[in-house]
This record gives structure tokens, C-alpha cells and sequence, in this order.
């Protein structure tokens, strides 16, 4: 685009530039996901600017970077999602979104300080175990509970028969602020 008689760069040192151009694109690139609040209007044309294979490692070690936070895994795990589908990279969209999804309940479930640290990358077993915190948290409430073993693939009506019997024996009576108190008992009877 120069035109005739406009000198032009040798090989080796368009090569120098491509390079410096590149690394200052992952170095603004990384910048951007160790900011506070992952900002994805920058982080996305710069991803898309760099090179499939640079693109991708730069989602993987940002990935890493920010295991412990799960709002801002939640923006790089979308960011992760939305490159996917403008390079057609189906496989990058479907395990983006599987992490999005379990970033989501790690959110979810730390605001009602119920740890999904080893159930995050865990398999049925690890979130069944976080099942168990759920059910004797009171604010968790049935539909939560529900919806958890739905996404999870747990078996929803052990759950229910586990969730009543927290609620019935293990939970104070809030009349007697006593355990056990009133017709608990009974009640446990029924549903066995």
C-alpha cells in the first residue's frame, strides 16, 4: 500500500516488528486480565489480534491467574466464550462454558459461604460433597438445591429426602430453640 518507489522493510526486519508488535499485544493483553475487573470491550479485539495459538495461551494462563476470583473468571471464562465463536472454535466454546458454569456456582454458592473451591474442577463425587454443605446451610433455599443437582446430575429425590431430614431434625425448632424439639421426630418417621 506504499506504492511505487517507497522503500520497504527486509524480511528479518519485518519480522522484528511482527514480533515487538506481538509481544506488546500480549503484554497489554495480560495488563488487561491482571486489572481489578476484567475488561472484555479491550480484551477481546486484542485476543483476536494475536496469532490462534498466542490467543489461546493467553486465555489459559489468565485462567490460572484468576482461579481464586470467581467474578473475574466469570468475565475471562465469557471473554473465553465470545473469541470462540467469532474463530469458530467450538471446542474452546464448549470447555469455556462448562468453566463459566461452574464459576457461576462458585459465585453462587460463596455468597452464601458454602466452598466450591475442590468441586470447581471435580468430578460428581467432589459436588456431591458440596451438596451436603448446602443442605445444612438455612439460607440455601430448596430451589437452589434443586437446581444444583439438576446442573450437576444429582440424584434430585435423595436430595429432597436429605433436605427434609436437615430441615426437620438437624435444624433448631424455632419454638423450642431446641434440636429435636416438637414433632421432628415423627416427621422422620414418615418420610423413611
Amino acid at each position: 500500500w506504499l506504492g511505487a518507489g517507497y522503500p520497504t522493510a527486509s524480511p528479518s526486519l519485518a519480522m522484528s516488528d511482527q514480533c515487538r508488535a506481538r509481544d506488546l499485544a500480549q503484554a497489554v493483553c495480560r495488563k488487561v486480565q491482571r486489572s481489578p475487573r476484567l475488561d472484555q470491550v479491550v480484551a477481546l479485539p486484542l485476543l483476536l489480534s494475536l496469532p490462534p495459538s498466542i490467543a489461546l495461551h493467553c486465555i489459559k494462563s489468565a485462567r490460572s491467574e484468576c482461579a481464586t476470583s470467581y467474578s473475574k473468571l466469570i468475565a475471562l471464562c465469557q471473554l473465553a466464550v465470545d473469541y470462540g465463536r467469532l474463530t469458530s472454535n467450538k471446542q474452546l466454546v464448549q470447555v469455556s462454558s462448562g468453566f463459566l458454569h461452574a464459576a457461576q456456582w462458585g459465585k453462587t454458592l460463596g455468597q452464601h459461604k458454602v466452598s466450591f473451591t475442590k468441586a470447581f474442577n471435580g468430578g460428581v463425587e467432589e459436588k456431591r460433597k458440596v451438596l451436603g454443605a448446602l443442605l445444612s446451610n438455612r439460607e440455601i433455599s430448596l430451589e437452589l438445591v434443586l437446581q444444583y443437582c439438576r446442573d450437576y446430575g444429582i440424584e434430585v429425590e435423595g436430595a429432597l429426602r436429605r433436605y427434609l431430614r436437615v430441615v426437620l431434625v438437624d435444624w433448631p425448632d424455632e419454638e423450642e430453640g431446641e434440636e429435636g424439639g416438637g414433632y421432628q421426630h415423627r416427621a422422620v418417621e414418615i418420610i423413611q
